[in-house]
């Protein structure tokens, strides 16, 4: 039984006796404005959903663009860093070859004056 057990009966008799005079029976006209309005009730649907799709679409490359960006600045600032911290060890080997260079120096000045010491005292 449906939401209506009082119309099945006469819903049962109109499918039984298609076209047989019937004043319920709804007429050509009623019928083709239903079908009309239907059809046009689904031209709405489909043209929301055409429009809600293609919002969706412009959402989702909004989106892609997005990431896009993202990626191209966490790239860039992984490359800043890879060259900041290659700039800093540059000059850090740069202190410590000056560093070495002086400690070599002060090395051969005292070598030097410990050979003419050495042929002083000799």
């Amino acid at each position: 039984m449906g939401l209506h057990p009082e119309r099945e009966p006469f819903m049962i008799h109109n499918m039984q006796t298609p076209g047989a005079g019937d004043p319920t029976e709804p007429s050509d006209t009623v019928i083709r404005d239903a079908e009309s309005e239907q059809s046009n009730m689904f031209k709405e649907q489909r043209k929301f959903i055409h429009q809600s799709l293609i919002l969706q679409k412009r959402k989702m490359e909004d989106f892609k663009s997005l990431c896009e960006q993202y990626l191209e600045k966490v790239v860039l600032l992984r490359d800043s860093r890879r060259n900041s911290v290659a700039e800093e060890l540059r000059h850090l080997i740069a202190t410590l070859e000056i560093k070495l260079l002086m400690v070599s120096h002060q090395q051969e000045s005292a070598a030097a004056q410990q050979s003419l010491l050495d042929l002083l005292f000799s």
